[in-house]
């Protein structure tokens, strides 16, 4: 990828956190106002999840596991 794509998709990323947090604040003032009992409990625990995923795709996408990178622990001298 060259060097605009790089800085049209850190655009992207950038401009996506303002677009989840506006759409978990609807959740909770909107959506979640017009629920109650368990559907209020199941809709705040379905966001959870969804927001769990999204920081764990997130993640995995920020910082991509590396292939053999355990390193042996260090050995006593004798």
């Amino acid at each position: 990828m060259d060097d605009v794509g790089l800085i049209l998709l850190g655009i992207l990323v950038v401009l996506a956190f303002p677009v989840i947090a506006i759409t978990i604040g609807k959740a909770f003032l909107v959506d979640l106002a017009g629920l109650t009992g368990i559907f209020r409990a199941l809709s705040f625990i379905g966001l959870g999840i969804v927001l769990v995923g999204i920081g764990w795709l997130y993640q995995r996408l920020l910082f991509p596991p590396r292939g053999g990178a355990i390193t042996e622990p260090a050995k006593e001298p004798g």
